[in-house]
């Protein structure tokens, strides 16, 4: 197996002898739980706290529950099965949230779901969804990245790396791949930093280039935003053609 292309540690493509070509999907992050313990107060008791993996990293969020040394291990977890069971019952409504909110998950930063997970623990559940989805809204160049970076984009990719030339075409191209009004259309996103020309050449004699991939993309992208797919979870469930 020879490993072809990958993009960001999202997407890999690998060649098997013989066989067609690979491609393995992105893999969406899950977000972890775990009650603990950690410094000793000055009445000898604990906190608990439950521990917040997420994209890598930790947060911790202080409970309402002490413990005494006789509720753990020497190892400090917690052996006490009623605080168990609290416990048990509070990572079930941080699992719920997360469920709730989707795929979209993934796209939020630990301190924006730790900030949610609060929220519901102290059990204020109006509005947290819909703030959640909110918070993930994006600007259509960000939805063109998305795009690109999609598992029906990766073929698409694969040609780009492996083959630029078939993917650059001229200013004069670019306009008709984009369609109707395609000039006007590509200028304003150019003046809009949604596209940008690929310049080769030394300085006296430029020229600048677009992407095939980019500009169908961007299309993808005006055509989300215009059906009011706005957040990441929405773009990474729809199926885009």
């Amino acid at each position: 197996m020879v490993l072809l292309y990958s993009n960001s540690d999202s997407y890999c493509i690998f060649a098997v002898k013989n066989c067609p070509i690979i491609v393995l999907n992105k893999i969406v992050s899950m977000s972890t739980f775990k009650a603990e313990v950690q410094n000793k107060r000055a009445d000898g008791t604990y906190n608990v706290r439950i521990r917040v993996t997420h994209n890598r990293q930790q947060r911790r969020i202080s409970t309402n529950i002490y413990v005494t040394q006789a509720d753990l291990t020497k190892g400090l977890k917690i052996k006490n099965q009623s605080i168990l069971s609290k416990t048990d019952s509070m990572i079930t409504a941080c699992r719920s949230l997360c469920n709730d909110i989707g795929y979209s998950l993934q796209s939020m930063d630990i301190d924006q779901l730790v900030g949610l997970l609060k929220r519901r623990l102290s059990g204020e559940d109006d509005n947290i969804l819909k703030e959640a989805h909110t918070q993930l809204e994006i600007d259509i160049n960000t939805i063109k990245k998305e795009i690109i970076e999609s598992s029906e984009f990766v073929a698409m990719q694969i040609i780009k790396e492996l083959y630029p030339d078939l993917d650059n075409i001229s200013f004069r191209k670019a306009c008709k791949f984009a369609g109707t009004n395609g000039r006007r259309w590509l200028e304003n996103h150019i003046s809009n930093g949604n596209i940008c020309p690929i310049i080769h050449g030394a300085t006296k004699n430029l020229k600048h280039t677009f992407s095939r991939i980019e500009i169908h993309a961007l299309k993808k992208a005006e055509e989300l935003k215009s059906k009011n797919i706005l957040n990441m979870s929405q773009i990474k469930n729809k199926k885009i053609k």
